[in-house]
């Protein structure tokens, strides 16, 4: 392998610039940009990147709002991406003012970042107008052997080899001449298949990036041997008369590059131009860069000469067809005389077809009269639906009134249990509800505030560690038949017990059927005071708001003790 030329390192324009990534298309502008990323250059979040295809499945990493701005600037230049338009005398007319204030909204979501750029190979024919936009660039340019990318646009795109070469000279010649050496970092794309580590140490430390020499095995990795599909050599460029502008431009770009490996390790080349057809090559002018015309030329005079002659043939047929056109009119006669017998033919059918219209029509109707009663049958359905609907709503209302039920049964049974069999599953459910509304109560209740307690007969509920009193409640003091105990009376005592000190109210699980079966008690709590908890299996607890004092316990022990 030839030594590769070293290129001085120019630090302070780059090290802090944005970076704008460049190149021809099928150049290797993709890889450059996933080194870059992984180097530390920020390009984006993954989703704001375009997605893999086809003929790229390792990614493109193009912002989508970069190329359609990149596309929108072309295109106002009545160009394209395959269509290099003449570049304006000054991107700071009127003209461009809506595409830079929309360049500066893109720059400012990187406002935040310390290092960013895109890479997008439309820069190469629009890098003067970003730079006008955002100041200063560090442009990576990144070279790759005419031929091959002209092969590889064949490959992907059906493009000839002319235009390919057009396009490689309108790309890579307007960005050469649009920067300047210090603010440029030229890479070749065989860099990465010959000294990779040499390559992306010298690229990245150009542009100010951090580079450890422990990462280079990562890095790397974006230089996939699949990813280089064709490979020319100079000598076959001038075998196939490429234009000497192209080679000569390749030429300089590998020099700056410092990889004249490209250049088969002999620096610069000599160009014979004697035997090579000069063209005016100009971006703009398809076809031009290519020096094979004379020999299409000489192609198009074989086939004018093949033409001429296919039109001599053509002479001696059009003879022998005038006398078959004789015998053909007699044979128009006698097809003239058939079509007569398939016009009486065609009025016959025009009379079946009159009657089946008229069945037609009438199975029209027969048609509409059952559309009409399907109609009644699907308004029959959605009432029927209607109705399934309700009775299932009634089904679940039942459901979860059985559900409550099933507690208030297991939390009974599971009170006696307790006392004389602990193990039981319901004695278990039992002390289960009981320490959880304790626990409820411990935190969610003040200690010294005095706590109505529905118990459903169980005394253990009213151990709660807060002063309780049981609700609700019958005359003399004793806890009330809660099936005897009406919903205006159950609020009646509510309220008369708040106004005396009660601040809150525990609903025990087996107590909420009792509360379910007095829906506007229910309502009445809902609708005036606030639901600290609603677990259901555990407890409801409410806080009725009133102030924390003694008089309940001293009403209801006078009431005890007149009984």
């Amino acid at each position: 392998m030839a030594r590769r030329k070293s290129v001085p390192v120019v630090l302070n324009p780059l090290t802090n610039a944005t970076v704008c990534i460049a190149g021809m298309h099928r150049s290797g502008t993709s890889m450059l940009a996933r080194l870059l990323m992984d180097g530390g250059l920020y390009l984006g979040d993954e989703d704001e990147l375009m997605p893999a295809a086809v003929d790229n499945p390792e990614g493109f990493y193009e912002r989508t709002d970069f190329v359609f701005l990149n596309d929108a600037l072309l295109a106002e230049l009545g160009g394209a991406w395959d269509l290099p338009p003449v570049p304006p005398q000054s991107w700071t007319s009127e003209r461009f003012a809506p595409f830079h204030q929309t360049a500066r909204t893109l720059a400012t979501r990187f406002a935040d970042t310390s290092r960013w750029g895109w890479k997008d190979p439309r820069n190469s024919l629009t890098v003067p107008f970003w730079r006008e936009t955002l100041g200063d660039l560090a442009t990576v340019f990144v070279v790759r052997n005419p031929l091959e990318v002209a092969l590889s646009l064949q490959k992907r795109n059906h493009f000839s080899l002319a235009l390919g070469l057009h396009l490689w000279y309108a790309y890579n010649r307007t960005l050469h001449d649009a920067t300047a050496p210090e603010n440029r970092v030229i890479t070749h794309f065989d860099a990465y298949f010959g000294d990779p580590d040499h390559e992306i140490e010298r690229v990245l430390t150009m542009l100010g990036l951090p580079f450890s020499p422990d990462d280079l095995p990562r890095l790397r990795q974006n230089a996939a041997a699949g990813m280089k599909h064709h490979q020319v050599s100079i000598g076959e460029m001038q075998a196939a008369n490429v234009a000497p502008e192209i080679v000569s431009l390749y030429v300089d770009l590998c020099e700056e590059a410092g990889h004249t490996v490209a250049l088969g390790g002999r620096g610069r080349i000599q160009i014979p131009t004697s035997s090579i057809r000069r063209e005016t090559f100009a971006p703009g002018f398809l076809g031009n860069g290519v020096s094979r015309v004379d020999l299409w030329l000489y192609d198009l005079e074989q086939r004018n000469s093949a033409l001429n002659a296919a039109l001599a043939v053509h002479e001696q047929s059009r003879t022998e067809l005038d006398g078959k056109i004789a015998e053909r009119d007699g044979m128009i006669l006698e097809r003239e005389g058939r079509i007569a017998d398939r016009d009486m033919k065609l009025l016959e059918r025009n009379r079946t077809v009159n009657r089946l219209s008229q069945e037609v029509a009438q199975l029209q109707q027969t048609v509409t009269d059952q559309t009409a009663h399907i109609e009644q049958i699907e308004q029959r359905l959605t009432s029927a639906d209607e109705h399934e609907g309700l009775l299932r709503q009634q089904l679940v209302e039942a459901h979860e009134r059985i559900m409550l039920m099933d507690t208030e049964v297991m939390s009974t049974l599971g009170g006696v249990l307790a006392r004389f069999a602990p193990g039981a599953p319901a004695a278990i459910y039992y002390r289960h509800v009981l320490d959880g509304v304790r626990n409820a109560v411990s935190t969610l209740i003040p200690a010294q505030a005095l706590t109505l307690v529905a118990t459903y007969g169980d005394p253990e509920y009213l151990e709660l560690g807060r002063r309780t009193y049981e609700f609700p409640e019958a005359v003399g003091g004793v806890a009330a038949d809660y099936t005897t105990v009406s919903s205006d009376e159950a609020i009646a005592q509510l309220e008369r017990l708040r106004g005396m000190g009660a601040a809150y109210l525990v609903i025990p699980s087996p107590a909420q059927t009792w509360l379910s079966r007095n829906p506007r008690l229910e309502r009445h709590l809902a609708a005036r005071y606030e639901t600290l908890m609603d677990e259901q299996g555990m407890c409801t607890i409410y806080d009725l708001g009133g102030p924390e004092g003694d008089a309940v316990e001293e009403t209801a022990a006078s009431a005890r003790s007149e009984g």
